[in-house]
């Protein structure tokens, strides 16, 4: 029994070895992200079109109703003045005919002016702000642009007001109260050519996601001050926020498609780390791999020189590889790093056909480690978007 213990110990204990072959670094980068369409060939100048018809109904309804309320404050003067004149006239009448009153007005009810309530404002949201919000990235705006983007609000979906009495996780009331209102804004984008050809349009992915706003949570002495003082600015101010965060989603939207983008990523280079193996190479390619991540932005040519040195050096390693033999230098472990490695090394220098061959080798190998299973979904979409963006982009106009 004390052999049998031993014997898995043993074990144990050269499986704990043999995953201690693999380490990794953390590696930020950024690169420029083309688009998977292109508009113009040769030009990156736009005009940009932001219509919200529901915001202008607002705007026009409310100049309307200041209008009639000025009118209605005009003609509550009139008629005030004009009773008073002729209470005036009365009272000389009154006195004309001998007949004494006891005080100006007589008995009758003092005259006041009639009260006119100021109407309510609808909410209105201004065209220029949420211009200020949206976009293509990597373009500029021109009034002269070959196309232009029109970004349409269509009617807003507001609904009931709805209040809340908290309570706990026990389901006794906390003495504090809550206020939300769901809304729901659907938004359609089109790219449109100086001869007014719709060349392509699409809805804000979010079109018919409710999107919530709701109060802090209010204490009960509170509550009615809230509701009559505080809730209207603190709605409006809130509305207004969430309608320029979808200009910036709709902006992200538009880019992911159309723009030239600066992108941040982080990615993993695995390397060989054991006191009884050397795995001086490794780490010599993990260092040229770091410093190409980090000068794909600023020089790409040199990058890519740097990366081609860091495949060669891991397709040179893998040629020892032996995935079956537990104690091997480049066993099971180190092999799916080192392919790991290869495949982000081939997708950033766009050589794309390596870096599928790479995903294919990987799955043929014998045993496979679910902690690399996240890391390869990823490097498999990241290398089809990629590839789609750097050879087969989608022309919409032709070169002018």
């Amino acid at each position: 029994m004390l052999k049998t213990v031993l014997i898995s110990s043993l074990m144990l204990a050269s499986t704990s070895i043999m995953s201690q072959n693999v380490s990794k670094d953390w590696v930020k980068f950024s690169y420029k992200r083309k688009p998977l369409m292109i508009i113009h060939e040769n030009n990156k100048d736009y005009n940009l079109e932001i219509s919200i018809p529901w915001s202008n109904k607002n705007k026009i309804a409310n100049q309307a109703n200041l209008e009639k309320y000025e009118a209605d404050l005009i003609k509550a003067d009139e008629e005030y003045n004009q009773k008073i004149n002729d209470q005036k006239e009365k009272s000389k009448s009154v006195k004309l005919a001998g007949i004494e009153i006891a005080s100006f007005g007589g008995s009758e009810d003092p005259i006041r002016k009639k009260y006119v309530s100021k109407p309510k404002k609808k909410f209105v949201i201004n065209e220029n702000e949420y211009s200020n919000y949206t976009g293509i990235s990597g373009f500029q705006r021109s009034k002269k642009a070959p196309f232009t983007l029109k970004i349409e609000l269509e009617d807003i979906v507001i609904g009931e007001v709805e209040d809340f009495k908290l309570k706990d996780k026990e389901g006794k009331p906390t003495g504090k109260y809550k206020r939300q209102v769901k809304i729901k804004q659907p938004i359609i984008y089109s790219i449109i050519d100086s001869s007014k050809k719709v060349l392509f349009t699409e809805r804000w992915k979010d079109s018919n996601k409710q999107m919530t706003i709701s109060s802090e949570e209010i204490p009960a002495k509170e509550w009615h001050d809230f509701k009559a003082k505080s809730w209207q600015n603190y709605y409006e101010s809130s509305l207004k926020n969430t309608l320029l965060l979808t200009a910036n989603s709709i902006k992200e939207q538009i880019s992911y498609k159309f723009g030239y983008c600066k992108i941040s990523k982080d990615t993993k280079i695995y390397y060989g780390k054991n006191k009884k193996m050397n795995y001086q190479d490794l780490s010599l390619a993990k260092i040229k791999a770091t410093r190409a991540f980090q000068d794909i932005m600023s020089d790409y040519e040199s990058a890519k020189e740097l990366m081609n040195e860091a495949i060669e050096i891991w397709e040179k390693e893998l040629k020892e590889s032996k995935p079956k033999d537990k104690k091997a230098r480049i066993g099971r472990s180190v092999t799916q790093a080192i392919i790991l490695n290869l495949i982000q090394a081939n997708i950033m220098t766009e050589n794309y056909k390596e870096a599928r061959n790479y995903c294919d080798k990987f799955d043929l190998l014998p045993y496979h480690k679910n902690r690399y299973k996240n890391h390869l979904e990823d490097l498999r979409s990241f290398m089809k978007d990629q590839k789609k963006r750097n050879t087969s982009p989608q022309n919409l106009l032709a070169a002018e």
